[in-house]
């Protein structure tokens, strides 16, 4: 298991420790809420998204018989597992969660071994640390790319209207981009889904941040409210996504991470 803060990257297998988890919610909690309407029997059921994940791990030290050394260690861990982080287990290194301590953590010390129990809340997604056209689908992961930077995948277009736009989501769930459009005009992007969003008057740059449901442009200041339609998701798979407008060439980054639950 590895945790990373913004001080220290901790690989728990440098301590000796062993990973087993005790606790996992594989599917989180889903926020539902149920509405009565008169003259129609039984409610409506809206789902609206989903809760944090708990998972609880107990680290078992072996091979260290000095009591001392391994209070140290445990000691040196608590500093930085107090800290907000991005958790990676051993079963599933090619993704990573935001991650804190949801109840602390305990340890139980005996002559020859420790063992530490550590319950974490997560985010419900999981975000891939696997950039580029790689498909992780086999057995056989070459766990040296431990080293991948957390940026994710970032496709740059200089489109006209009425060109097709390509993006791979490779998660299992659908992802919210980021998507940077520079040019002058109106432009619509329209999903093969069928949903479309509009940004009017376009001047410059602007980002779309569709996981927060923003727009705003580079002074990071004010949002901007000339839009309409659905924030862009991307499905699991291939997405096309058409960009239409009077705009005569604009350039559109997309900057997203595979979601996964």
């Amino acid at each position: 298991m590895i945790y990373i803060t913004a001080d220290r990257t901790i690989d728990f297998e440098d301590f000796n420790y062993i990973l087993k988890t005790t606790s996992y919610q594989q599917i989180p909690t889903v926020r539902n809420s149920q509405k009565n309407v008169i003259g129609r029997d039984g409610n409506f059921t809206f789902r609206d998204g989903f809760n944090n994940k708990k998972i609880k791990v107990m680290l078992t030290a072996m091979d260290s018989p000095d009591i001392m050394i391994r209070r140290s260690n445990a000691r040196e861990l608590t500093q930085e597992l107090i800290k907000p982080g991005k958790l990676i287990l051993d079963y599933e290194k090619n993704v990573y969660y935001d991650a804190n301590i949801f109840n602390g953590a305990t340890v139980k010390f005996n002559s020859s071994y420790d063992e530490l129990t550590i319950e974490f809340v997560v985010d419900p997604i999981a975000f891939s640390r696997i950039g580029g056209d790689l498909v992780w689908n086999t057995l056989d992961i070459p766990w040296q790319l431990i080293d991948i930077p957390w940026s994710g995948d970032s496709f740059n277009y200089d489109v006209v209207p009425t060109n097709v736009i390509e993006v791979v989501n490779r998660g299992n769930i659908d992802s919210s981009p980021i998507i940077t459009i520079e040019g002058v005009g109106d432009v619509t992007f329209t999903h093969s889904n069928g949903e479309t969003f509009t940004y009017s008057g376009l001047n410059g740059i602007i980002h779309i941040d569709s996981r927060n449901m923003i727009v705003y442009d580079d002074s990071l200041v004010n949002a901007i409210i000339n839009y309409s339609g659905y924030f862009i998701k991307l499905d699991v798979g291939t997405n096309n996504i058409t960009v239409t407008g009077t705009f005569a060439t604009l350039n559109v980054n997309f900057a997203k991470k595979d979601f996964y639950i």
